[in-house]
């Protein structure tokens, strides 16, 4: 990996911390390891889904929890843009181009340590994740993990977005979901206005996720 000046990133050592936590070989993936994904692995095993997307990838950490702890998943698709950003979401995380290029470089480490049979899963894209959703065509998708959104209405656009290319059956996850005041629970609300699930909508972990339904007159 190449080598960074730490001085010269603005990440919080907090998140630092975690980045090269992740980076270590010799812990286990899910049981030492806190992964935003966790909470809807169960789900994911319990279906058997075979093909995923998740919107934010980051330093990849639930891309690797996932593949270790799913073996139904057959292709896991993550997609992020590693372009400097502000986040409003609590706690306002912050990253320049810098720490964004140490990001991504963290990734690809952590993607390489990964044993090969989980690797040939995964498939990375670079690029912004409403431009990228044109690669797929509707209903593509056993499960859709979103974790980009920095806002409200990034989320809105993503799960319009998006929404479309998840199968029937499958489910949508959104992290960040919790009572953390930026108000990502109320997106969801309205934008399943008048749709169908399977079942409820499970909230749990500031994770809520739910099976898709068919529409009353499908």
């Amino acid at each position: 990996m190449e080598k960074f000046n730490h001085k010269k990133l603005t990440i919080s050592n907090a998140m630092l911390k975690d980045i090269v936590g992740w980076g270590k070989t010799d812990v286990n993936w899910i049981d030492k390891k806190f992964a935003a994904c966790q909470s809807v692995i169960q789900v994911i095993n319990l279906m058997g889904f075979k093909r995923g997307v998740e919107l934010g990838t980051s330093w990849g950490a639930s891309a690797c929890t996932l593949l270790d702890n799913s073996p139904s998943i057959e292709e896991l698709y993550t997609i992020d843009s590693y372009l400097p950003y502000v986040d409003e979401v609590p706690p306002y995380v912050s990253v320049t181009e810098y720490d964004a290029k140490f990001i991504k470089l963290s990734a690809q480490r952590m993607f390489m340590n990964l044993p090969e049979n989980l690797r040939n899963k995964l498939r990375i894209i670079y690029g912004d994740t409403i431009e990228t959703a044109d690669k797929f065509e509707d209903e593509y998708f056993d499960f859709i993990w979103f974790d980009a959104h920095l806002s409200q209405a990034q989320l809105k656009e993503e799960l319009e977005t998006w929404y479309p290319k998840l199968k029937i059956g499958g489910m949508a996850g959104v992290h960040d979901t919790g009572q953390n005041g930026a108000g990502m629970i109320d997106v969801i609300h309205q934008f399943m206005e008048g749709k169908y699930t399977d079942g409820h909508v499970s909230y749990f972990n500031d994770t809520s996720c739910w099976l898709k339904g068919y529409e009353e007159d499908d």
